[in-house]
């Protein structure tokens, strides 16, 4: 049994304590709880929350906050209360900078400073059978922003309501809610216990719940989306009618905001900020500051210090940039943080008061090339699928032109393979074939059996000339922007062996569309995948796990995802692949875990599925000289969220 409490002293005041300690920084995990003694310490709060208690409008804050509220050691300083984080967003489809903005609350969080896994709704939880069974107690006294209890209830909601219900949920419950024999049971035992059960380990549950796709469980409050569910409302059809949607279903996703990572105005939650406005109404959203967020600095003062958030809705990349060029962004990491931009930012930096801070790249790859190995047309099937051809193409990429015109001459020609850094780096999946050599490229596409024609071209085993159709998404990240630049030089290289290609661009709801009916040639994307911390849970150019953006396996990413029900069944190589990849994620052992995954490497290295270009980059944020406890070089180390991972309820603006 595995015993994961950070329960704390709880019988003197916190000025006491730290007094005693000569100031020393005394709480330095998050999770840690204290509370002082009745009537040795009032606790504070920001200044409008205290005209709303005055008014009667809120109850005291000790009636606010839980018993023993979880301390947040400022990262450089305690701050004040006041000021708005202005920063930027495309729109509803750019709703993950949303969640990585204004709140990381699952019931379990990632410590980046040693890659740990830590309590955080869940004070603390139990592994019994061997990673069948994990018990997580939650903190006692947690409110949703309405000032309802969060209680074990609500996970079980999510589960069982929502999760499991196909109405709601038609994708089923996710791989991770299962192990072979099927999906698991999550049951609220008490108010306070919710335990999760699978008939086989699960071992790596704990890191999923910290993940983007576990932040949900901690997300729907069931006493309020209860209303809009048939199953406890059987007038729930109506209203939806009554609010001008077809079907009770469409009404509680709404109201859910399961299409804004559960971010709706009107939806209670437990983040330090909450969503006022809707998406199409203005030309920004806004989230001002929860009253009843159950986290505190070291002096006892509720957080968040920061008033408010904003985000401009600009679709265009160019106005964000100018946007951010003229100091109007207080921090921002996204969409414009790209090599190109970072001399027209450095340039203003003194003048408008803003700083550029390196972020550590948890990803391996600045593109990744996925032929579509699926391929419904037989023929592109046949020719994608030859390991000649794809060495054939990476020694025709001309990596270091491509690095020095894209990426201002920052990068190291890399294939699709874990971080120089980490643990799981694989020297032969990370340099085989990158030398750009045409005679080698020349080669390799002769072995794989596709000569020239008299025109120069290659010739396909349908007696057709061989053309590869990229799809790109014209809105994403800063980085996948810069690919269809990237492609633009991809098509004369490839040319001068004999293989042409040409980009489609198009806007990213259509690209997911498109590519989720497997109508794509070929994608690029940047590669996921390559940290300590975010390889075991992304590993989609490693193995075809994930839809949408890698895409080079789409029928073996549904095997998989299906267990074997739907989909094609892939060779036996990848079905070894996958079984060392659950096999990994159902071992508590981390050492075992390791050696599994460093197998399935192996496995990648030897088949060279995909292609790579170039090592990622350390990239940047945009951060105004105003802000304080910003940490600086943290990691961007998706599925976990960055900045939200390094607390940004602690972030505050010195406005003197």
């Amino acid at each position: 049994m595995t015993d994961l409490s950070t329960s704390f002293l709880t019988t003197i005041s916190r000025r006491q304590f730290l007094g005693g300690l000569g100031g020393a920084v005394a709480l330095s995990v998050v999770g840690a709880s204290m509370r002082p003694a009745v009537g040795q310490e009032v606790l504070l709060e920001a200044p409008q929350l205290t005209e709303m208690v005055t008014r009667g409008e809120l109850p005291p804050l000790a009636e606010r906050l839980p018993p023993n509220p979880v301390v947040v050691t400022p990262f450089e300083s305690v701050g004040q209360y006041g000021g708005t984080w202005n920063s930027a967003t495309t729109g509803a489809a750019d709703n993950a900078w949303w969640w990585r903005t204004t709140g990381y609350e699952g019931l379990t969080r990632v410590d980046t400073t040693d890659n740990s896994i830590q309590p955080n709704v869940a004070e603390s939880w139990e592994v019994q059978d061997e990673g069948r069974t994990f018990i997580f107690k939650l903190r006692q006294g947690i409110r949703w922003s309405d000032g309802t209890p969060f209680t074990a209830n609500d996970i079980s909601f999510w589960y069982n309501d929502f999760f499991s219900n196909a109405e709601l949920w038609p994708a089923g419950v996710s791989s991770w809610m299962k192990t072979p024999s099927g999906a698991g049971t999550v049951e609220a035992t008490d108010d306070y216990t919710v335990v999760f059960k699978f008939l086989e380990p699960n071992g790596f549950l704990p890191n999923q719940l910290a993940s983007y796709e576990g932040h949900r469980a901690a997300a729907m409050p069931r006493h309020y989306l209860e209303q809009f569910h048939i199953d406890y409302h059987p007038e729930a059809g109506a209203l939806a009618t009554q609010a001008g949607f077809n079907t009770w279903v469409d009404l509680f996703l709404n109201r859910a905001g399961t299409a804004t990572v559960h971010m709706a105005a009107g939806l209670p939650g437990i983040r330090p900020w909450q969503l006022q406005t809707a998406i199409g109404e203005g030309t920004r959203l806004v989230w001002t500051r929860n009253p009843y967020y159950w986290k505190t600095d070291t002096n006892g003062s509720q957080l968040p210090y920061l008033d408010e958030v904003v985000l401009d809705i600009i679709e265009d990349p160019e106005v964000m940039l100018l946007k951010a060029a003229n100091g109007e962004m207080t921090y921002h990491i996204r969409h414009i943080n790209t090599p190109a931009n970072k001399p027209v930012l450095a340039r203003n930096m003194e003048e408008k008061g803003y700083s550029l801070p390196e972020l550590e790249p948890a990803t391996m790859n600045e593109g990744v090339i996925g032929l579509n190995l699926n391929h419904e047309d037989p023929v592109k099937r046949e020719i994608y699928s030859n390991k000649n051809f794809r060495i054939g193409l990476s020694h025709a990429l001309n990596r270091t032109e491509i690095i020095n015109a894209v990426y201002q001459r920052q990068g190291q020609p890399w294939q699709a393979s874990p971080r120089p850094t980490s643990k799981y780096h694989n020297e032969q999946l990370a340099t085989q074939y990158l030398e750009y050599n045409v005679d080698l490229a020349n080669e390799a596409l002769d072995e794989a059996g596709y000569m020239r024609n008299a025109s120069g071209q290659r010739i396909g085993p349908d007696g057709n000339p061989i053309h590869i159709q990229f799809l790109a998404s014209t809105t994403g990240g800063a980085r996948e922007a810069l690919l269809i630049d990237v492609q633009q030089i991809m098509k004369r290289q490839w040319a001068e062996v004999g293989i042409s290609m040409d980009t489609t661009p198009m806007e990213r709801s259509l690209y997911i569309t498109r590519t989720g009916n497997n109508e794509q040639d070929a994608l690029m994307w940047t590669g996921f995948g390559g940290h300590d911390l975010s390889l075991p849970i992304d590993p989609r150019f490693y193995i075809p796990t994930a839809a949408n953006q890698a895409n080079w396996g789409n029928k073996w990413t549904t095997w998989y995802l299906t267990n074997g029900e739907d989909g094609e069944t892939p060779p036996d190589y990848m079905q070894r692949q996958f079984k060392l990849y659950k096999d990994s994620l159902a071992t508590p052992d981390l050492a075992e875990r390791d050696e599994m995954l460093r197998e399935m490497l192996q496995i990648s290295a030897e088949q060279f599925y995909v292609i790579g270009t170039t090592l990622s980059l350390p990239t940047y944020g945009i951060k105004s000289n105003a802000l304080r406890n910003v940490r600086d070089n943290q990691p961007d180390c998706w599925p976990y969220p960055a900045p939200a991972q390094v607390d940004p309820e602690q972030f505050w603006l010195d406005l003197a």
